[in-house]
Parts: structure tokens; C-alpha cells; sequence
């Protein structure tokens, strides 16, 4: 699949790494939504409405107070494309944690933890865009549109048929499954890195590191 009118080497493996990581990564941001309700409703939990509505707000809260203030924040050290790593590294963790999650306690530091991993999906559509022309960007964004639909409807059916074959012997399972994804995500993000040889560094951080004498 070509979305440059003058081909250049490597630059299709590029974009379709990111795209590969787009989707790993939208599986897990978009898919785990109605697994995290059953899984609050289910032992060890065992909420009502009113707690999972409070939860819902802070999660949703949280995690958007982290996007806007992570870049800027991160922002003064790292590239976006630093920034995208530590993303993704943040939700890998997140969703480590939330496998083993016994008390509401521990259930609310969920989006404490991950309060900044939604900066990667924004991070990476970003990238995606700098990578073709302004012509070539309508295209671009019809496929990352197909892909975000067909990832989201496919992720949720898949973690509930998960959630529902493993919530008798170990309820936070897909939560592990969610993590694998988000080390995959990493993994390809990491590809684009090295093929692309972007810097994850800002100028002036690099700058303020000192260099070991010879």
C-alpha cells in the first residue's frame, strides 16, 4: 500500500510500522472499555453503579489531564517521538498493574498510573501525518480511520470472549492479554525508530549531558 507519489527507500516501512503500532495501540486504549466495567462488577470488586460511575469520571478525567499536560511537560526533554516510548511504556505498566488489581484501592490507581499513556495514540498520528506530503494526508487518514473502526469493534469482542473464558480462574487474564499487546505496540513503535533514525531527545537536553572525555 503506497500513499507517496515519489517513493523514497524505506519510507513505505515506515508509515506501515506505525500504522501496525496505531492499531496495536488502539486495541488496547478503545477495546478494554467494556471489560473494565464487567471486571469492576465481577470479584474482587464487586461495585455498584454509583462506584463504577465514579471511577468512569475519574478515569476519564485523569487520562485527560495527562494527554494536555504530558506533552508539555515531557516536552521540555524529549522528542515527540520520545515521548511516544514513555507513552506506551506507561500503559504497558497501567495495564500490568491492573491484572493483579484485589481492592477498590488499587483499582483507582489504575488511572493514577496511567494518567499520561493517552498521549501516545495523538503522538503517533502526528508522526504518521509528518511522514507524507499535505496531498497524500487525505488518504492517509481514510485508512487510519478504517483501521481505528475495525481494531475498536474487533478488539472489544475479543477481550470479552477472553474475559469471559478466563474470569473463573483469573479475572484480571486480560489485562496480561492487554499488556502483551502493549509490549507489541512498543516493539514495532521501536522498528519505526531504528529504520527511521529519529531522535528521542531534544537538542538542548542533549546538550546539557555531558560527553565522557576520550
Amino acid at each position: 500500500m503506497l500513499f507517496y507519489k515519489t517513493d523514497a527507500p524505506g519510507r513505505n516501512w515506515k508509515l506501515l510500522a506505525l500504522l501496525i503500532t496505531f492499531a496495536l495501540g488502539t486495541m488496547v486504549n478503545s477495546g478494554k472499555d467494556d471489560v473494565m466495567v464487567l471486571f469492576a462488577l465481577n470479584r474482587p470488586l464487586c461495585w455498584n453503579s454509583i462506584i463504577i460511575g465514579y471511577f468512569t469520571a475519574t478515569y476519564a478525567l485523569l487520562l485527560t489531564v495527562g494527554s494536555i499536560l504530558g506533552i508539555k511537560l515531557f516536552g521540555r526533554c524529549l522528542t515527540d517521538g520520545g515521548i511516544a516510548i514513555l507513552a506506551v511504556g506507561i500503559v504497558t505498566v497501567m495495564n500490568a498493574f491492573q491484572a493483579f488489581v484485589s481492592n477498590t484501592t488499587m483499582m483507582f490507581l489504575v488511572p493514577v498510573i496511567g494518567m499520561f499513556g493517552t498521549m501516545f495514540l495523538p503522538l503517533i498520528q502526528s508522526i504518521m501525518s509528518k511522514t507524507v506530503l499535505e496531498d497524500e494526508q487525505g488518504a492517509l487518514f481514510a485508512v487510519i480511520g478504517s483501521i481505528e473502526t475495525a481494531t475498536i469493534l474487533g478488539s472489544i469482542s475479543l477481550f470479552n470472549m477472553i474475559y469471559a473464558g478466563t474470569v473463573h480462574w483469573f479475572a484480571g487474564f486480560v489485562f496480561l492479554v492487554t499488556t502483551g499487546i502493549s509490549l507489541s505496540a512498543l516493539a514495532t513503535y521501536c522498528i519505526y525508530v531504528r529504520i527511521s533514525g529519529i531522535q528521542l531527545m531534544t537538542s538542548k537536553q542533549k546538550d546539557r549531558i555531558p560527553l565522557l572525555p576520550d
